[in-house]
């Protein structure tokens, strides 16, 4: 959760930078939406330019592989920057949660691209 923290904390440099920051919450069907609230309860308002999803059946997590098949875990924390054609231009799949991509970071690599 404190990746998505981060890229909250910084929404107003993307929004600068004209992007998005689309989070997927991924989980079993049963009650992920009742999660993803909870989540959200949690949490300041989103920012317009922060956009949560759920993943209950997987389909984004198994297209990128980032499903972790651990106890109390779903997938790999991820962070994919898309360039303007929609093509991936840099990806940071992180194996612990201490491996997360920063906000700041990915701000670099919106830069840079």
């Amino acid at each position: 959760m404190k990746q998505v923290h981060d890229f909250v904390d910084y929404a107003l440099d993307f929004a600068a930078k004209h992007t998005k920051v689309l989070l997927v919450y991924p989980g079993p069907p049963v009650d992920l939406d009742q999660h993803a609230k909870e989540f959200l309860a949690k949490q300041p308002e989103l920012p317009a330019n922060i956009v949560l999803v759920t993943d209950s059946d997987y389909k984004m997590t198994n297209l990128y592989a980032l499903r972790r098949d651990a106890p109390q875990e779903t997938a790999y924390p991820s962070t994919f920057i898309l360039d303007k054609k929609g093509m991936i231009a840099f990806e940071k799949i992180s194996h612990s949660h201490g491996d997360c991509q920063s906000a700041h970071d990915a701000l670099d690599h919106l830069a840079a691209n």
